[in-house]
């Protein structure tokens, strides 16, 4: 502590913000070391590594080694779907292998494909943002969020059939 007081007090704090926050910009790709090119994956971005809110930006950030070959591949990795063959799903999140040769310019295009059922395929395309309801198996309810799982297949247009899951309690699904 000091034995006296300070000879030029601090100014007393302004009664109104001097300027309204900003809003964070929309940030969905991310430069993959290891490859030299950009990912797209809006749930997940690794720590420490800087987002971009274009491809063509990541593409120009100092970690990407062949900045030609990445910008070559913008227009192919933000604009496809391609089929994620363990879920059953089409993805357009950019992160395709290189060797992957189905390529398409729509979701109900890649949902086509031999190796997907077309109506579970299509029912992540259809239901977006929260219009479908799924359960959530730990708290015996079914939510209406639009957070479900890309493996989870148990997807459904009302709350009655949603409860109805066989490992879900009916009553108390319904209830709350």
């Amino acid at each position: 502590p000091t034995r006296s007081l300070t000879p030029d007090p601090t100014p007393r704090p302004t009664r109104n913000p001097t300027a309204k926050p900003t809003e964070p910009p929309k940030m969905l790709w991310y430069p993959d070391i290891s490859t030299s090119r950009c990912l797209k994956n809006p749930q997940y971005i690794p720590p420490m590594v800087p987002s971009f809110e274009t491809y063509q930006t990541c593409c120009n950030y100092a970690w990407i080694v062949y900045v030609d070959d990445c910008l070559a591949d913008a227009e192919t990795k933000a604009n496809v779907f391609y089929p994620d063959y363990f879920t059953g799903f089409c993805r357009n999140d950019g992160r395709q292998s290189s060797h992957e040769k189905n390529l398409y310019p729509t979701a109900k295009a890649c949902c086509l494909h031999p190796s997907m059922d077309y109506e579970l395929c299509m029912e992540k395309f259809e239901y977006p943002n929260g219009k479908v309801y799924y359960p959530d198996y730990f708290f015996s309810i079914c939510r209406h969020d639009g957070k479900q799982s890309l493996a989870e297949t148990n997807l459904f247009t009302s709350l009655e059939d949603c409860c109805g899951v066989k490992w879900l309690d009916t009553g108390s699904c319904l209830a709350n």
